[in-house]
């Protein structure tokens, strides 16, 4: 076996161990909770001469033994497998069950019902907004067609929410906060996220738990690995460093090679009179951003000849996350980041291809930044324009690249049109800080077509399964991350 598959396994051992671990902890709790309403219940029976009542908690004493039954069956064929053996889709299958139970078994404690719901962003998260279904269970693709599904997360890290002393600053969150915030619960629900969206190519930000969790938990799941760390922590005193990863599945793609960057910006006018002075006139400054570049392959069936896969479709892939600031000054300083990375992109293309031939490119990430001068909403519910005028990503649409979120606008705003609604705003990140509540559309999916290839078949932003006006405030229990997912699902012929 493979060395990442035994990490994988391993790691999925971990996993269950530490479930059952959990579900041992919830069944202690359960029981405690039982006694003391049984004796609190039997003194009142016994005052008004009456039988003790039934125990609600009782059912979930049941639950729990079920679950550490189940968990126990997945560790003895985790074992049996630990170095002799790649692990099947049931194993896979097994442990997102188990991560699921867990997590719907906390939910009852964590969310809400409905009856004692406020309609303020404080708790809900949205109409409709549960029903997540990941775009991948309601594709198909045309026969004899290759089809490409993309998933696109910023994470949130844990050094800026669970392990800051503010919690990241939002005052949004659903008490108890400490109960699903801190890491070591909400790496459940990140897991079940990616683990339910079965994309072909996975790219993620502020991965500040890649080799104690998000690395393994991917080649469990036959993922391939590629990752930059920033240059320099985020968070000022901490040692931490966050990464934006690549990850693509095995039995889908080839890696041909890959590239790392650490993005560069044109001096300010202040640095060219201050310490750059002496410098020479094509200077440029390094920044704390990354982007990964990989030349990834489609692997075809069994079926294939040797010709045809000699003639395999391959893409260029990139992730990145641009500089954040809602200002023209930090405006320019993606301006300057995107347009080094569209020439290393460039450089990576051609250094690439060895017979001149291009190949269709996907970029991914969080920009920070939007394609048009859009409108951002307050707490109040009024609308104010974006405080700084794009300029990084016109230049991907200057440069012949299309993007998901202008498509899904366009679709919208034309079936709303046609029937008649109110047009709707879309968001990926939407939050409550110090009583003012923010949504923008700073995640997307850019793509540059070669000879009308790749074709997009469908898109959609994860979690917001149909456009709605209501406000959805992040993170929540049940999207662990300021940031929803962007996904995209693209055609070969």
């Amino acid at each position: 076996m493979a060395a990442s598959s035994c990490d994988g396994v391993q790691f999925a051992l971990g996993c269950v161990r530490e479930l059952k671990g959990l579900w041992q902890t919830s069944r202690i709790a359960t029981l405690e909770v039982l006694q003391e309403r049984y004796a609190d219940d039997e003194t009142e029976a016994k005052a008004t001469n009456q039988h003790p009542k039934q125990q609600d908690n009782a059912s979930d004493t049941s639950v729990v033994s079920v679950q550490l039954t189940k968990l126990n069956e997945l560790e003895e064929r985790l074992l049996s497998i630990a170095s002799v053996a790649e692990p099947d889709d049931s194993l896979k299958e097994g442990l997102l069950n188990a991560v699921q139970e867990y997590i719907a078994f906390q939910d009852k404690q964590l969310i809400p019902t409905q009856s004692s719901t406020s309609e303020t962003p404080d708790t809900k998260l949205g109409e409709g907004s549960y029903a997540y279904q990941p775009l991948s269970e309601s594709i198909s693709f045309h026969e004899g067609r290759a089809g490409i599904h993309f998933y696109q997360w910023n994470t949130l890290s844990d050094c800026s929410s669970g392990e800051d002393k503010d919690l990241g600053g939002f005052d949004n969150l659903i008490q108890p906060v400490s109960a699903w915030l801190k890491w070591k619960e909400r790496k459940w629900r990140i897991l079940d996220k990616l683990y339910r969206s079965k994309a072909d190519v996975i790219t993620l930000q502020e991965v500040d738990h890649f080799d104690d969790f998000i690395r393994p938990a991917l080649e469990f799941a036959g993922y391939v690995c590629l990752r930059e760390y920033k240059p320099q922590p985020v968070i000022r005193g901490s040692n931490v460093r966050d990464a934006s990863v690549l990850a693509f599945q095995q039995k889908k793609l080839r890696l041909v090679n890959s590239m790392t960057v650490v993005l560069e910006r044109p001096p300010t006018l202040q640095e060219l009179e201050g310490e750059l002075k002496e410098a020479p006139s094509n200077v440029s400054v390094k920044t704390n951003q990354v982007a990964v570049l990989a030349r990834l392959e489609l692997i075809c069936t069994a079926q294939t000849t040797q010709s045809e896969q000699s003639n395999a479709q391959q893409i260029v892939v990139c992730v990145t996350h641009l500089k954040a600031g809602k200002s023209d000054e930090a405006e320019s300083i993606r301006a300057g980041q995107m347009n080094f990375l569209l020439a290393r992109i460039h450089q990576f293309s051609s250094a690439a291809s060895q017979e001149a031939t291009d190949y269709p490119i996907f970029l991914l990430g969080d920009f920070n930044s939007v394609t048009r001068l859009g409108a951002m909403e307050s707490i109040h519910g009024e609308f104010y324009q974006s405080p700084f005028t794009p300029a990084a990503l016109p230049k991907l649409l200057d440069s012949g690249y299309e993007n998901v979120i202008d498509h899904l606008i366009t679709r919208y705003q034309t079936s709303s049109t046609a029937e008649g609604q109110p047009r709707v705003r879309l968001f990926t990140t939407g939050k409550q800080r110090k009583g003012v509540y923010t949504s923008s559309t700073i995640d997307n999916i850019f793509w540059k077509a070669i000879q009308s290839k790749p074709r997009l078949v469908d898109a959609r932003i994860a979690l917001v399964a149909h456009p709605t006006h209501q406000r959805i405030c992040l993170p929540h229990p049940q999207w662990p991350s300021d940031h929803l997912a962007v996904e995209a699902v693209f055609e070969f012929e």
